[in-house]
Order: structure tokens, then C-alpha cells, then sequence
């Protein structure tokens, strides 16, 4: 079958960034909005609740859709501008969130319990005591109204400045410019001249506009810190756990075990190192393939049959899934300049669908990607039945069913390389992708604590983040590279989202705890079963809980994470002994 590279935007909005449907319904969002602000005192608690999540439901539609406008052509000034203007509506929903949380905490606790027991808010109640709490927190009405729409021209603005600076980013490479997602993905090529190439092109590309970046970062960080303070969160970090439904002490377990571990893990890169002909790797050879003689290019539709085979094996519901985003123009991965880089996965929870955005290029890092998205696609399937309040997971769980669903790709693979060199390169592959996961993200956490730290104290130039990220990487990495990427900061995305604060740890979170969950397999008599429960109520409890439920685990101890890093080191240790005589023929 021929799988189309374009998604389909047309069957949600005709017309695109034109469409007088797309008009309307951003028209009545307003309008419901403001009525909601102009009635929460008064209006009935239960119908307060009910239509708040009508309008959560049809502006996640508005968003999703923006966003796939401008990542699929950075030069759509109209997509900008609906993006632009969309923040503004955003941030009175803020108001209108935060008014629902002062009502939940005003009621008596007779008059609440009531309201929890009520049947059309069984699946909701673990949110509505999680709003009560949050009520708690609050300032008058009048002043998070305030901090809302400041919030347009701060968080936002700074988020947008970002994209449009990003999107303006060419990277000359010979005599072809590329967009910076294509050059990304030379990084992946086999010839270490053209990765070195690329990557000496890429920091010249974030060289030239070093000062806006930082600029950018800087003011986000530093209305960001305003924020949180005005907010009476203690450290920075605190909001970004609260928000993932965390404890302190399972973070804190989780990088315990992986710094522990540092030495096992980076013997992985010193062995790569020796492999490649190198003393040390470089940073661009992270993502190096190990084969030079033959091509590593997957055809895509070879790549969705490789998804699809390992999803049958495993998890038959999440394989008939991925067969309805192939076949019904959910994806969106066509190498051509113009488009954002990265991948993301949005939902459009009224319609029950998803759509999935990344570019393919043919590297078996593109296809963990696109089994990766397709993850957070059968994640939103599962709970988009649900009521719009316990939709809301969270992004460390988030990450959870989208790294599961690689893994399953990856284990697949591995199981089914008779030939040993084919073994060498999928264990390459996967413990590259894991490198990532427990070093390389590890690397930007401590570069965003080091970083808000010092922002404390005044503006962070360009040349101190440089430093700051290069420390960081050196600790991350325990000192194993021969040189780094100091411009990391201005090169990755996340450190400029707005609506999310340290986008980082919860991708850890969800590469270890889909781990755990995948050597428990054997535990459970129907384990996709279990699996799709515990999916369904990632947005209804904290982690922790939801450990405790469906695993019978303690996130707060090392035990589990010991466990979840198991299989990332049995790993390292077979291709370590496949590699044995290869690499003293070196």
C-alpha cells in the first residue's frame, strides 16, 4: 500500500489559516469565555464545571490546529498571526481556570463532597480536589486576571519570538542551505566528515544570532522566575513537579540511579568511541551509524511495516490503531524545507483523532520517532472517551506511552536479527536513543537549574549559557566526549516553550518508567489490558498512585528505577561482547 508523507487538515478545517469555520469557532470560544467570566460567581457550580470543559474541548481543537498550520510551513505569516492572536484567548481560558479553582476552594466541604459524588463527576473527582487544592494558592480574581494577560506579551511573546527566530535559521552546508531540521539530520550520516560538516555549520548558523536567542531565553526565564514568585512556589522546580503530578523524592530517586550507574552507562560511548576509530566521541557522533559500507536508508514504507509487525506481536489494539493514522492522513513527515524541526504528536480530542508531525529522512532514528508519535496517538485514543478534566495527563506519563510504544519497535527488531552485524546496529540504534534519554536530558535539566539560578541574580549573556550548557553536558555525560555543543540552549527548542517549564526530566521519567512497566510484561495475565487502564488513568491520579495501582511499585525508592534500568544495561553489555573483536581489530 502507498502511504501518503502529508497529513490531512482539511477534514478538521477546511481552508486552512482562511477557513471561516476555523473563524467561527475561535468567535464562540470568546464569547463563551467572557460569559463565563462575567457569570462565575453566580452561575450554578455543576454547569460551571460542565461547560468549562465544552470550551477546554473545542480550543484544544483551535490550538492543535494553529500549531500544525505553522510547524508544516514556517513561512505562513497567517498561521503566525492566529497564533499570535490565539494567546490572548488563551489567556483569559487561564482566567477562567483559575476563577473555577477560587469557586471549588470557596465551597464548604459538605457542599464539595456532594459535588464529588455526583455521577457525571466520577472520573473527574481526582481533579476537582486538585483544583480545590489549587484554589488554596490563588490571589484575588482581579489579579490573576492580571497575570494572565500579562502572560500574552511574556511568556507567549517570548515562545513566539523563539519560533520566528528559529524558523529564520538557514544552515549553508557547501553550496545547498537547508533548513535546520534538515541539517539535524546530517548528524545521523555515516561519513563523519559530513556530520562534523554539518554540526561546524550549525553552531556558525546560532553563532550569528546568539544575542537574540539569548535575549529571548533570558526574558522568558526571567518573567518566568517574576511568575512563579508572585505564584509562592519556593524553588523553580517546584511548579514543573506539581504540574507532572510528582514528589520531589521520586526525581530525586530516579537521577540517584542513573548517576550511580554513570560509569556502566558511558561505556556504551567509550566502546562506540573505540568502534569509530576515535579516542573520545564527539558530540556530533552521538547519533553516528556504525555501518559505512552499505546504506542505512529505510524506505518509509518498510518503516511502517516494521511499526506495525512489532505492535501485532505485542499490543494487537495499539497495531489496528496505527494502521488507522497510515491509512487516514494522520501523519505528516515529507523532507522538504520550510518546516519546523522535531516531531510532535497533537490531539483533537472533539473529533477522537490525532495528527503527527516530524520529518522523514530515512534513518532508523526516524522510525523509533515515528513508532515514538504514534505512542502519544494511541495515548489520546484511550482517553479521549473520557471527560476533558481527566484527559489531562500529564507530560511525564505523556512520555510514558510514547516511549513504550518505541521500545516495543526496538525490542521487536532485536528479537528478529538472526545476524549478528544486524544485532550490533539495532542495539547501536536503541542505546543511542537511551543515551539520550538518561544523559543527554539529564544534561539539559542541569543546565536549567544552573541557568534559573544564576537569572536569579541578572541577566545570563550568551557567553555564560554557553558555559552553563557545556558544564552541564561534561556532568551528564561524565566527562566521555572529546567536545560538546555549547549552543545547545539556542539550539533546542524546549528551553523556549511557554506553556511548560522545564521540558525535560519527564522525558527520563517516561523512557525508565515504560521500561518498568515493559519488564513487568510477563507479570500480568492480560498485559495490554493492563496497560490500556493504566494509559486511561494517567489524567486522574498522581504518579505515584498510578505506580502503586497497576504495578505495585514505589516510585519514591531506588527499587523500581534499578529495575527500569536494567534492560539499558543488559544492553550495553551484549553489545559490548558482540563488539569485542571487532574493536580490537580497530
Amino acid at each position: 500500500m502507498k502511504y501518503s508523507f502529508t497529513w490531512d487538515l482539511e477534514s478538521i478545517y477546511p481552508e486552512g489559516s482562511s477557513s471561516p469555520l476555523l473563524s467561527q469557532d475561535i468567535r464562540m470560544c470568546e464569547q463563551r469565555v467572557n460569559a463565563l467570566v462575567d457569570t462565575w460567581e453566580t452561575c450554578d457550580i455543576q454547569e460551571f464545571i460542565t461547560e468549562f470543559q465544552d470550551i477546554q474541548l473545542l480550543l484544544s481543537e483551535i490550538e492543535s490546529f494553529i500549531l500544525c498550520l505553522c510547524a508544516q510551513d514556517t513561512t505562513d505569516s497567517q498561521a503566525e498571526v492566529l497564533n499570535a492572536n490565539f494567546q490572548s484567548l488563551d489567556s483569559k481560558n487561564d482566567t477562567v481556570s483559575a476563577l473555577l479553582n477560587t469557586r471549588l476552594y470557596a465551597l464548604d466541604e459538605s457542599t464539595f463532597q456532594a459535588l464529588l459524588s455526583k455521577k457525571e463527576n466520577e472520573w473527574i473527582s481526582f481533579n476537582l480536589q486538585e483544583r480545590r487544592e489549587k484554589g488554596k494558592k490563588l490571589h484575588a480574581p482581579e489579579f490573576e486576571k492580571v497575570l494572565s494577560d500579562l502572560s500574552v506579551d511574556g511568556y507567549h511573546g517570548w515562545g513566539q519570538m523563539y519560533d520566528a527566530l528559529i524558523g529564520s535559521i538557514n544552515v549553508n552546508i557547501g553550496d545547498t542551505r537547508y533548513s535546520f531540521g534538515q541539517a539535524e539530520n546530517l548528524l545521523s550520516d555515516p561519513s563523519r566528515d559530513v556530520r562534523q560538516e554539518a554540526f561546524s555549520a550549525i553552531s556558525s548558523a546560532f553563532d550569528e544570532k546568539k544575542t537574540l536567542f539569548a535575549q529571548t531565553l533570558n526574558h522568558l526565564a526571567g518573567y518566568r522566575s517574576a511568575f512563579f514568585s508572585a505564584k509562592g512556589y519556593a524553588h523553580i522546580i517546584d511548579e514543573a513537579l506539581e504540574n507532572n503530578r510528582m514528589q520531589h523524592e521520586t526525581l530525586a530517586a530516579m537521577w540517584s540511579v542513573i548517576e550511580q550507574h554513570l560509569p556502566d552507562i558511558t561505556q556504551f560511548l567509550e566502546r562506540k568511541a573505540a568502534l569509530l576509530g576515535v579516542e573520545k566521541l564527539a558530540w556530533y557522533d552521538l547519533e553516528a551509524p556504525l555501518s559505512k559500507g552499505t546504506s542505512t536508508h529505510v524506505a518509509y514504507e518498510d518503516a511502517i511495516g516494521s511499526i506495525l509487525d512489532a505492535f501485532k506481536k505485542e499490543l494487537p489494539k495499539l497495531a489496528t490503531f496505527a494502521e488507522h493514522t497510515f491509512e487516514n492522513g494522520w501523519i505528516e513527515v515529507e523532507n522538504r524545507p520550510g518546516k519546523r524541526p522535531g516531531g510532535f504528536c497533537t490531539g483533537f480530542p472533539d473529533r477522537h483523532e490525532s495528527r503527527i508531525f516530524m520529518t522523514y529522512s530515512g534513518t532508523q532514528a526516524n522510525v523509533f520517532t515515528l513508532a515514538h508519535e504514534i505512542g502519544h496517538a494511541f495515548h489520546n485514543f484511550v482517553t479521549h472517551p473520557l471527560p476533558e478534566m481527566a484527559q489531562k495527563f500529564r507530560m511525564n506519563v505523556a512520555e510514558t506511552a510514547s516511549v513504550f510504544a518505541e521500545n516495543v519497535v526496538i525490542h521487536a527488531n532485536l528479537e528478529n536479527a538472526s545476524d549478528p552485524q544486524e544485532k550490533i546496529k539495532l542495539l547501536d540504534d536503541q542505546l543511542t536513543r537511551a543515551i539520550t534519554f538518561l544523559l543527554n536530558i539529564r544534561a539539559r535539566y542541569l543546565f536549567e537549574v544552573a541557568f534559573y539560578e544564576e537569572r536569579k541574580n541578572g541577566y545570563v549573556s550568551e557567553l555564560r549559557l554557553s558555559e552553563l550548557m557545556e558544564n552541564a553536558q561534561k556532568t551528564a555525560f561524565n566527562n566521555t566526549l572529546s567536545s560538546y555543543h555549547p549552543y545547545f540552549w539556542a539550539a533546542k527548542l524546549h528551553f523556549f516553550f511557554s506553556h511548560v517549564s522545564f521540558y525535560n526530566f519527564p522525558y527520563t521519567f517516561g523512557f525508565l518508567f515504560s521500561n518498568g512497566i515493559y519488564e513487568m510484561r510477563n507479570d500480568f495475565e492480560n498485559f495490554e489490558e493492563m496497560y490500556i487502564h493504566l494509559l486511561e488513568e494517567t489524567g486522574c491520579m498522581s504518579v505515584e498512585s498510578l505506580a502503586k495501582k497497576h504495578l505495585g511499585v514505589d516510585l519514591t525508592k531506588s527499587t523500581f528505577w534499578e529495575q527500569a534500568l536494567s534492560p539499558v544495561l543488559r544492553n550495553i553489555s551484549l553489545f559490548c561482547e558482540l563488539t569485542k573483536e571487532q574493536c580490537s581489530t580497530v
